[in-house]
């Protein structure tokens, strides 16, 4: 995302899914995971778990 983006947040909580991307859905490029690896960060639990991972893969694939 850029940073055009912000001009679509209201003042406090909102949702991507529900407030944001019904207003820039013209303008989203999106493409399909066929077999790749996709995890959903919006929890603290799924973040977390992506720390772990990412850390971990990119040990092994030396992506640092």
């Amino acid at each position: 995302m850029t940073k055009k983006i912000l001009k679509y947040f209201p003042n406090g909580a909102c949702s991507l899914e529900n407030d944001i991307f019904p207003k820039i859905k013209n303008q989203i490029l999106a493409y399909p995971i066929e077999n790749g690896y996709f995890i959903d960060m919006g929890t603290f639990k799924t973040f977390n778990q992506l720390q772990k991972e990412y850390k971990h893969l990119s040990n092994n694939l030396n992506l640092k």
